[in-house]
């Protein structure tokens, strides 16, 4: 058994690692609009699912099953003790090693996260079934529902672990690709569970999803790429992992800080709920969904291309500088994207949820810029941790989101969704400025600050933009038409002339091919 990147998914061990290692050609752009492409119709299919949740539930009905999304993602995020994140970074390292010490390694964390996520569930059921008030004082009356979003955890927890193993084999598309499917999977089964059951329907059908998409992956790990059970493959979980060093470290240490994110947000859900009610959360919802639909398009080449690279024993000196690179593709990507959905809040709104959702508009433009800003300041923080600086990583997250949740904490009944959007975005901003201070202070990584200055005209055009994306009228579509036009143009400059040529290339081909 061997471990390599051959077309046909067979595993060589005789590959050198370097090689093995390259992303296949993949340039930032490249991987970037790759993957993104695939992630658009992704997420595409996930806001047909909104639209059908719009459409078949209301306002009301979204704001409900916007708070058990974030009670079902707290309990995952409190059962993968990060293993999905630690899969990314060592397995990286161990496919320079061997075979077995791959396999091994992944078994181990396998075991681990099945067996972690397990217990969270079930934990979970138990205070739903016993105390459902801890969880949420309005969920008691759609206890089955919840326990039935519980139920997948464990599924979902194992198909985030086997997309990441496809990154670190390089099988990008595929990783984005089964995202895909998935997600058009949950939209027919949540037109038919909730038309045949309402909410508990709908939560039966992604149960449903989530486990056969874990099969899947599941077997494709281990019979195309050959990632199989070793003879020690009854070692103790542990006893593997703490062989690894600074592995159990960095899960500890980030999984608190990967929990903390979830639970501020399900924070923000819970006080409006109770001091707004369902249908100002539900607005929200539909808001927060829309912006991170922005960052989840992007995110693709974040987790499965920018990861692998940051963590690959180079020179800091690499890293950072195509870290930078990468920050200057984004961002233009990022604020071309983000733009179309800023400058014409209502219209997204009504296409993508129904007309009953237009009150969302004030605070759209304030939820996009958040997440946008946060996609940007992951690129940061994983170079921090790419690097194992995981104090500096843990400190600014704990610090940031701390005091988020201390706020939502202690003025959160004075707070409506779009004062929780700035409050999201003020923390996000200062997350990026504190990684890269770290970054530069403590490891001089100079390279990373080259595309910042960037990254700030970029929300600063995103703000000025939502502010315009609320006026309404003929001479209001012209001016946010021209304002587009005007920024997309400066935005494609920006690209170097090679990354123009390869954007432009379609288009040639087409019109070489339309020549007689």
């Amino acid at each position: 058994m061997g471990l390599s990147g051959d077309p046909d998914g067979t595993l060589s061990s005789a590959a050198a690692p370097d090689a093995a290692l390259e992303p296949r050609g993949f340039q930032p752009l490249q991987a970037i609009v790759a993957l993104g492409a695939i992630q658009l119709v992704t997420m595409a299919a996930g806001l047909l699912r909104s639209k059908v949740l719009a459409v078949l539930l209301g306002p009301a009905g979204v704001g409900i099953t916007g708070v058990v999304d974030q009670v079902v993602a707290v309990v995952a995020q409190l059962g993968s003790l990060s293993v999905p994140m630690a899969a990314l970074k060592y397995l990286t390292r161990k496919r320079e090693e061997s075979p077995a010490s791959l396999a091994r390694l992944l078994h181990a964390l396998t075991r681990l996260l099945l067996g972690a996520s397990s217990i969270a569930a079930a934990i979970a059921v138990v205070i739903a079934i016993s105390r459902p008030e801890t969880l949420g004082a309005d969920l008691g009356s759609y206890r089955p529902a919840l326990l039935l979003a519980i139920a997948s955890v464990p599924f979902a927890a194992a198909v985030l672990l086997q997309r990441n193993v496809l990154a670190v084999f390089q099988r990008h598309e595929l990783a984005a690709a089964v995202a895909l499917a998935s997600g058009v999977a949950l939209v027919l089964t949540s037109w038919v569970g909730i038309r045949g059951g309402g909410l508990t329907g709908l939560y039966a059908g992604n149960l449903v999803v989530n486990a056969a998409t874990a099969t899947f992956l599941a077997l494709y790990v281990h019979r195309t790429l050959g990632v199989r059970r070793t003879t020690r493959g009854d070692e103790p979980a542990l006893r593997v992992l703490a062989s690894e060093p600074g592995l159990l470290g960095f899960c500890t240490g980030t999984h608190f800080l990967t929990l903390v994110y979830p639970i501020a947000y399900l924070l923000a859900r819970l006080t409006v709920l109770a001091h707004r009610g369902a249908t100002e959360v539900g607005l929200m919802g539909a808001a927060y969904g829309l912006a991170i639909a922005v960052r989840i398009a992007l995110n693709q080449a974040n987790a499965l291309y920018l990861t692998p690279v940051v963590n690959r024993r180079t020179s800091v000196r690499d890293r950072a500088t195509a870290t930078g690179e990468y920050v200057r593709v984004l961002a233009v990507l990022l604020t071309a994207g983000a733009l179309a959905i800023v400058l014409a809040p209502r219209l997204w709104l009504g296409l993508l949820y129904t007309p009953r959702f237009l009150d969302a508009a004030p605070f759209l433009g304030a939820f996009v810029i958040a997440e946008s800003i946060l996609l940007v300041a992951g690129v940061y923080q994983a170079l921090l941790i790419g690097f194992d600086d995981m104090r500096g990583y843990l400190g600014i997250s704990a610090a940031v989101h701390g005091t988020i949740i201390l706020v939502l904490a202690t003025a959160g009944d004075h707070m409506d969704p779009l004062a929780i959007a700035v409050l999201f975005a003020s923390g996000n901003v200062a997350t990026l400025l504190l990684s890269v201070w770290r970054l530069v202070s403590r490891h001089s990584a100079n390279e990373v600050t080259r595309s910042l200055p960037l990254v700030g005209v970029g929300i600063l055009s995103l703000v000025v933009a939502s502010r315009l994306g609320l006026a309404t009228g003929a001479a209001a579509v012209f001016w946010k038409a021209l304002v587009y036009l005007v920024l997309s143009i400066g935005l494609f400059g920006i690209l170097s002339p090679e990354e123009r040529g390869w954007i432009l290339s379609p288009l040639r081909g087409l019109r070489s091919r339309s020549r007689p």
